[in-house]
């Protein structure tokens, strides 16, 4: 079910416990799971995959989609 839930960056970065700012330069650099757009300025996060991400250890993104 949280597979169909979704995140905007305040929620993540609060999930985190990290600075929206700093969320940003995650996405940036490829070591967030990968977001989805909805418009020109919305931005989400599926709930499962930051979920998997968070369960193994908070890898950079390639590394979990390699194995």
């Amino acid at each position: 079910m949280s597979e169909q839930i979704l995140l905007d960056a305040e929620e993540l970065a609060m999930m985190l416990k990290i600075e929206k700012s700093f969320l940003h330069t995650l996405k940036s650099a490829g070591r967030l799971p990968p977001s989805m757009r909805l418009s020109r300025r919305a931005v989400r996060w599926r709930k499962g995959q930051i979920s998997t991400w968070i369960a193994a250890g908070c890898p950079a993104w390639e590394k979990m989609e390699n194995n």
